[in-house]
């Protein structure tokens, strides 16, 4: 084994965490970007740790482009009273504390909304320090951070782009979009499903397209920006026309079901796909409008025997309330038979205030006349009498 060269030593030291002066820590070192259990923070710290130190100067939290460019997120010196955010653009999102005192210090930041290019570039730790009589100091530590990244977008584009088709027409089915990156390139085929099925039942399940040799699988590429964090891919279905595809359904997905687009095929000349196969007919509102009808009689029955029921074992209370209405009835007869007695017999009265309009008599003489003109008067009551009972 060759030994190594000194500077290529210098560099091993200077960037293996946990041997260089400066020790940053990720957490978690992992994270999941979409899907259904997306990671929901990022933190990141950054401490000194070399021997020796006596005095802390600054720390400073940042990435590494592609071209070793540092560009630094969040830092602090000792004299500043809190950690300064350099990297505005993740502000919103970004939550940054930290302190120095004396020989000791940390910093950190938590991100939020995590994104690819949260992952897209190693992180650096640096530390100015002195360190007795060892003089000043700087230390870098580095840390990646790996990505789990989900599909997105799929979307079906059918060339030539019709509602219906003509028997025998060939059309492509191409889906593409965001893919993720949890998938081999040389594998393709079973990161793309391709299945089909008719729409005329809702009960029919999916079923894999049979002819894999109508498929074809376009290379991965790396979203721009993304760091490799996200790739856009693509894979097309070649298929003829027939008949029997009239109202075939044809889907495309990545992964599951939950990354997916699909196209409804109609054939022209072809009627309008219908149910072929349907579940028995349901009877479950007739049976239960049939229940409810028992349900009903049955209770109109039961009232019905307990009236009658109450009415055999109260019948001598029941014939009692019967004959004090007839005797009531009978009451009010006679009532109204003698008040119209009464309202005749008032005749008399009128005839006895007519009677108080005669000459009252002044003496024997003048009484005796009075009599004998009485004498001519017929018997008035008897006819009232006589009147009344006609």
């Amino acid at each position: 084994m060759k030994p190594c060269h000194p500077c290529c030593c210098l560099i091993f030291v200077t960037f293996l965490p946990g041997i260089t002066g400066a020790r940053l820590t990720t957490s978690p070192t992992q994270i999941t970007i979409g899907g259904s259990s997306p990671t929901f923070q990022l933190t990141v710290s950054c401490s000194p740790d070399a021997p020796g130190i006596t005095k802390l100067y600054n720390i400073a939290v940042g990435k590494k482009s592609s071209t070793g460019s540092y560009q630094p997120i969040i830092q602090i010196g000792n004299t500043d009273s809190s950690v300064q955010v350099v990297d505005t653009s993740l502000q919103q999102r970004m939550t940054a504390s930290g302190s120095i005192s004396g020989a000791t210090g940390s910093i950190q930041f938590i991100l939020t909304d995590l994104r690819c290019t949260d992952a897209a570039s190693t992180y650096y730790c640096q530390t100015v320090y002195l360190a007795g009589s060892a003089g000043s100091g700087s230390d870098d530590g580095t840390a990646n951070i790996t990505t789990r990244t989900y599909p997105e977008q799929i979307e079906m584009f059918p060339t030539p782009d019709r509602v219906s088709y003509d028997n025998g027409q060939l059309i492509s089915f191409r889906c593409t979009g965001r893919i993720g990156n949890q998938f081999d390139d040389n594998n393709l085929q079973n990161l793309w499903t391709w299945e089909w099925r008719f729409i005329d039942n809702e009960f029919t399940s999916w079923t894999r397209y049979p002819n894999d040799q109508n498929i074809t699988y376009e290379p991965s590429s790396p979203l721009s920006g993304s760091g490799g964090c996200q790739y856009n891919g693509a894979s097309t279905l070649f298929h003829t026309i027939s008949n029997l595809d009239n109202g075939r359904q044809f889907r495309c997905s990545v992964i599951s079901e939950d990354y997916s687009d699909n196209k409804t095929v109609l054939v022209i000349g072809q009627q309008p796909p219908g149910p072929t196969s349907r579940p028995e007919t349901s009877t479950t509102g007739d049976d239960s409008l049939g229940v409810g009808v028992a349900i009903g009689v049955g209770i109109m029955l039961v009232v019905i025997v307990i009236c009658l029921s109450l009415t055999f074992i109260y019948r001598n209370t029941v014939a009692g309330w019967l004959s004090g209405a007839k005797k009531t009835r009978n009451t009010e007869t006679l009532v109204m038979s003698n008040m119209q007695t009464h309202a005749t017999a008032i005749a008399p009265v009128g005839m006895q205030t007519q009677g108080d309009e005669y000459e009252i008599p002044v003496d024997r003489n003048h009484y005796d006349a009075l009599q004998t003109e009485t004498a001519d008067i017929p018997n008035t009551y008897e006819k009232i009498r006589t009147y009344q009972n006609m």
